[in-house]
């Protein structure tokens, strides 16, 4: 604003705190970058590009909600067995679980959250069997499978975090010939 002016700083500070005082501006701090500060009408709505969307609160990612909806998808999922996207934001809108409305796109993030954690995987439905009430090909959800244990043989391969993977080859002095870690695991 200060080069579109041709003002000095503290002239445009003036006429910011002045519109603002009006009721004609407010100014919103942005989520990516908290020293940054954008100003905008004072009747229109900032994007979640700029607050965070309905997973912030003022300024900090709440934690705490994002669990607390997660796991009550998470919950609805196994309860119901298999569910749609739009099964699940029903839910959630009935359950009063958020005193915002949340999105179609912002529950997709947290059942993708699930789907990367193992708790459910993404099916497409064959409109048979578990799937009678949902149309053919439409995605759903539903209870993980094949599960992978938090801690097993595959999470917790030494090679995984080694500092010096870079270096070990077959031959040479580090190798998995020499490695105690790797010796270790493999009596898992």
């Amino acid at each position: 604003m200060k080069r579109e002016t041709n003002l000095q700083q503290p002239q445009v500070n003036k006429a910011l705190k002045n519109l603002e005082a009006r009721g004609l501006i407010k100014g919103v701090k942005c989520v990516s970058n908290q020293a940054k500060k954008v100003y905008m009408l004072a009747e229109l709505t900032p994007s979640k590009e700029i607050t965070g969307g309905a997973w912030y609160t003022g300024q900090n990612f709440d934690t705490e909600f994002t669990n607390i909806v997660k796991q009550q998808c998470l919950q609805f999922v196994l309860q119901q067995g298999v569910a749609t996207i739009e099964s699940v934001a029903d839910f959630v809108r009935k359950s009063g679980i958020s005193k915002v409305e949340l999105k179609v796109e912002e529950l997709k993030q947290i059942l993708d959250m699930l789907v990367l954690d193992g708790d459910v995987e993404e099916v497409i439905s064959t409109g048979t069997g578990d799937f009678a009430a949902i149309p053919i090909n439409k995605l759903c959800y539903r209870g993980s499978q094949a599960r992978i244990q938090e801690s097993s043989a595959f999470t917790n391969i030494p090679c995984g975090v080694c500092p010096v993977l870079r270096e070990c080859t077959d031959d040479g002095l580090i190798s998995p010939k020499t490695c105690i870690y790797y010796k270790k695991w493999l009596t898992f």
